[in-house]
């Protein structure tokens, strides 16, 4: 592939990466979403509500008990170590009874995190807390396994905190803020000012993470192989996962004008932090360089010969490359898995209450529009297409090998099973962020619409609507 393909092969590369998406859209649904499907909603969400009124919205849920018809669910803290523990084994080549050795310490973290998420909530601080000991355990059986000189267990604490910083702020908003998503503006305001700077910083804590796993020859220790490949499990989930979040955030708009100024502070946002994102590496390394002058680092800023990229080694262009490809899949992801949710949950849409439906004039007894969603998929399909087309022109300006890594991504079978699993991950992180929308602790009882008329629920939202309809 030459250095600078042609407009076709660059719509070639935006399809492929679209069926990737497409891919990892279907995989999330078939493992985390519709199985969901046959899960309950819990008491406080159904009891003393008149179900005659409402068989759309309450089709196939146990009322009477509540019970979740398996008996195993796929949680984010399921997720969050037996990913970490993939990837972990992906990166460097351990031996079956080191592999072993890991595995018990990751079953042991689950088992310690699921009990702190079970009796102080998944949103506590407590629960945040209780969390990093288990990835301490982890970090201490890199360390008897791998060399002294190994510095792998202390980089891969970095993408633990980060999950755990995301956890702590949430957990902070929940508990200080009135109403959740009361207008419409609130929610432009989130994605134009407060997602950026919460994305940027999950980012570059995990990009900077995977940057020196993949460029340090010396961070493994001695005689230890390593796959520098697979680094982009590292942030893969973060991108997915905030992804899911603004997508899911843009499909709640219900007013189109502000759907298409969502849409394009969006696209903005986003063109601006890929084409700066090498720049933004190399300020954030001079002011660490310079706080810490003693530390080493994967590039001096010497080695910048300007703002961007235009003499730098080629394995920083394909480290970036890969970086870029994966937050273009992970956009489609996220654009397609919404989509598909407001459709497959359109029968049990308490489950997963987008405000979408409150578009129609009674979602509880109408199909959602196909139009409206569709329409949404898209508006935002053609406008990232823009986006990834312009971003493309401008890196390959620069020398991005972009193609390149994106055929070599794909012929790695890790790339697919990698893909599968952050992406249910990062499902699984987006289902407790809508699951938590509602401020319900001070209103906590058998019936959710204890929390309805300025107790807890968005007003605007789907929970207000279904409570005023069952009333």
């Amino acid at each position: 592939m030459s250095r600078h393909p042609s407009l076709t092969d660059q719509f070639k590369f935006t399809g492929k990466s679209i069926l990737i998406s497409l891919y990892a859209s279907m995989a999330i649904m078939l493992i985390f979403v519709i199985p969901r499907r046959f899960h309950p909603l819990t008491k406080s969400f159904m009891l003393d509500l008149p179900i005659s009124k409402n068989t759309t919205a309450l089709e196939s849920y146990d009322t009477e008990t509540g019970l979740i018809r398996f008996s195993f669910d796929i949680t984010w803290d399921l997720c969050f170590y037996s990913y970490f523990y993939g990837l972990i084994n992906f990166y460097i080549s351990f031996r079956e009874r080191d592999r072993l050795f890991l595995l018990v310490l990751s079953i042991l973290g689950y088992i310690m995190f699921s009990m702190a998420r079970t009796s102080y909530g998944a949103s506590s601080i407590k629960t945040a807390a209780v969390s990093l000991l288990p990835s301490a355990f982890l970090g201490i059986g890199l360390k008897f396994i791998l060399p002294r000189d190994s510095r792998v267990s202390r980089e891969l604490l970095w993408p633990y905190l980060s999950l755990n910083f995301l956890l702590v702020a949430y957990s902070m908003y929940l508990e200080t803020k009135g109403d959740f998503q009361q207008s419409e503006m609130f929610r432009l305001t989130m994605i134009c000012f407060v997602f950026p700077f919460f994305k940027e910083l999950i980012f570059s804590i995990n990009r900077s993470t995977a940057r020196k796993l993949s460029l340090d020859p010396t961070i493994a220790g001695t005689n230890v192989k390593v796959n520098p490949q697979v680094t982009y499990g590292i942030y893969l989930w973060a991108q997915i996962s905030w992804s899911l979040i603004v997508r899911g955030v843009l499909v709640n708009f219900g007013n189109p004008t502000m759907f298409a100024l969502g849409v394009i502070f969006q696209n903005v946002t986003e063109l601006s932090l890929r084409c700066t994102v090498k720049f933004r590496d190399d300020m954030t390394q001079r002011i660490f360089l310079r706080l810490c002058p003693g530390r080493s680092s994967i590039v001096s800023p010497s080695q910048v010969v300007d703002k961007y990229i235009t003499d730098v080694d080629e394995d920083q262009r394909d480290f970036y490359s890969r970086f870029l490809v994966c937050e273009m899949i992970s956009e489609y992801i996220a654009m397609f898995v919404i989509t598909l949710m407001v459709f497959v949950y359109q029968n049990q849409m308490l489950a997963y209450p987008h405000n979408i439906y409150v578009v129609q004039n009674n979602p509880f007894t109408e199909p959602v529009s196909v139009s409206l969603v569709l329409g949404g998929l898209f508006i935002q399909l053609a406008s990232e297409i823009f986006v990834d087309i312009l971003v493309l022109q401008v890196e390959l300006k620069r020398g991005y090998p972009i193609l390149e890594a994106f055929n070599s991504l794909v012929s790695q079978p890790q790339f697919f099973i990698t893909l599968t699993m952050s992406s249910v991950f990062a499902m699984a992180i987006y289902s407790a962020f809508v699951n938590s929308g509602s401020k319900t602790n001070e209103c906590s009882g058998e019936d959710i619409c204890l929390c309805s008329d300025g107790h807890g629920l968005d007003p605007q939202g789907l929970l207000q609507m279904f409570c005023n309809y069952t009333k």
